[in-house]
């Protein structure tokens, strides 16, 4: 799966991660179901305007928390998000 954001991200912050292809510009397939579908939950925000409540699973696991806070201090989701 392709994300619109991916390549200002891997411009950034993921070229350091061992799971970002730069030569590519996309996420190694490790990152599992789990991340993408907290990514897709930061991308939902922008329709209900909310972010997730403290106390879940964003608190129990910093891996996941590190791969939604990419998301939201991307390019991309500074620009979707003034949508």
């Amino acid at each position: 799966m392709r994300y619109p954001w991916e390549r200002s991200l891997g411009d950034t912050i993921c070229q350091v991660c061992p799971r970002w292809d730069a030569a590519t510009g996309t996420a190694r397939p490790c990152a599992g179901p789990r991340v993408r579908a907290l990514i897709d939950l930061a991308a939902a925000c922008k329709l209900t305007g909310t972010l997730p409540c403290a106390g879940g699973v964003l608190d129990q696991d910093a891996e996941i928390l590190d791969a939604v806070l990419a998301v939201w201090q991307s390019d991309w989701w500074r620009e979707v998000w003034r949508e």
